[in-house]
């Protein structure tokens, strides 16, 4: 996990700099080897760096391994005013300012993770990007990651500065508009705020399957979320704020992963695309597939190959009459990584429209295996086709 620092020096979270710091050194000695910081991590209106400076202080007071072992990461481009409000200013001028006082707050030569701290409305995007750009060849950052944008952004960014390091989004039990995106994300994944709605046991009360998740396996519900969220995929990694000891150690003691049965009843993955496969023996279209993220999302019978096609255009065909939808794309697959439902599918099957409910077997009663295992033997062909998104 990454070890997040904002809530240090804002008064309404801290609780003194010797815990903050303590906190920062328990993190460490556990193995946290990722802090994240910012310019503007401080009270509105108070001392821009005194994040940074604090992170600083920690590191330099920290005798339980090598501080370069540790990857700090900061942010430029957002401001923390007095009344509360995060004016942005990721102007190529503004930028390169911050980045050397942070250089000096942080003590260091070089940043290791630079983040454009979001979008500039009144500056073009590809400037600000550009102005990291050559921070990085002046060799004052090593990396370049990106917070708070969506997919298309993230794409824009990826363009212009070739390799984005990580995205910085929210995303938590009360924030779930960016799960696609942290679950098909190309780049690094972290998470911010990952606990919001469930910081206390009252507000989790709001998010029942956290709790009677948490109930079940005997953590809390804020473990459950670390953990449901590293789930989504092998780089979706949290932020955690926490703001002492005690709150880091539950924290750290979240599992690293959660069973597929335990992710059932928990917002799941969906992919940008929709995949079908089209299941075909002889002049048979046996059945239609969709899968979302993976699961099977419904199944439908087959009809036949009519008359003068050839069956990539009956598939064409039937995937446009079942779905709605044009097949972007279409290949022959012998190796499918889902299972597929090589069975003759009965006329009164009923489709599987939930994509949260039990596996396809539980559904429909017979055996599902995957593709290599019985394509040959069964005498089947698979068409695999991507469709728009819906």
């Amino acid at each position: 996990m990454i070890l997040g620092c904002a809530r240090f020096s804002m008064s309404r979270w801290s609780r003194g700099e010797a815990v903050s710091i303590a906190t920062i050194h328990a993190a460490l000695d556990a193995g946290v080897r990722h802090l994240d910081t910012a310019d503007s991590y401080h009270d509105g209106g108070g001392p821009a760096h005194d994040n940074e400076r604090l992170v600083a202080r920690a590191l330099a007071s920290w005798r339980g391994g090598d501080r370069d072992d540790v990857l700090v990461a900061t942010k430029g481009g957002r401001a923390h005013a007095a009344d509360g409000s995060w004016p942005r200013d990721a102007s190529p001028a503004a930028l390169r300012r911050t980045c050397e006082e942070s250089l000096l707050a942080l003590g260091v030569e070089r940043i290791g993770l630079y983040h454009l701290h979001g979008i500039d409305d009144a500056v073009p995007f590809e400037e600000s990007l550009g102005a990291l750009v050559d921070l990085r060849s002046e060799g004052r950052i090593a990396r370049i990651g990106v917070s708070n944008l969506d997919a298309d952004e993230l794409a824009t960014a990826r363009a212009v500065v070739g390799d984005v390091a990580c995205l910085q989004d929210p995303l938590s039990p009360s924030r779930l508009d960016h799960l696609e995106l942290a679950s098909s994300c190309p780049v690094p994944f972290h998470a911010w705020a990952p606990l919001d709605g469930v910081r206390t046991d009252e507000e989790a009360r709001a998010f029942p399957a956290f709790t009677v998740a948490a109930e079940r396996l005997g953590l809390t519900a804020r473990q459950v979320t670390l953990a449901w969220l590293r789930s989504l995929g092998a780089d979706v990694t949290p932020i955690i704020g926490p703001v002492d000891p005690t709150e880091l150690a539950e924290s750290l003691a979240a599992p690293e992963r959660l069973d597929p049965e335990d992710l059932r009843t928990l917002p799941g993955r969906r992919s940008r695309k929709r995949a079908c496969a089209v299941v075909l023996r002889g002049d048979t279209i046996l059945m239609v597939e969709q899968t979302v993220g993976g699961r099977v999302w419904w199944t439908l019978p087959g009809g036949g190959i009519e008359a003068g096609e050839s069956a990539l255009d009956a598939a064409r065909r039937e995937l446009r009459e079942e779905t709605g939808l044009e097949a972007t794309s279409l290949t022959w697959l012998c190796d499918a990584p889902c299972a597929i439902h090589l069975a003759e599918v009965p006329a009164d099957h009923e489709p599987a429209l939930d994509p949260d409910r039990p596996d396809a077997d539980e559904l429909t009663g017979v055996a599902w295996r995957p593709l290599a295992e019985v394509a040959d033997d069964l005498q089947v062909r698979v068409v695999l086709a991507a469709l728009a998104p819906r």
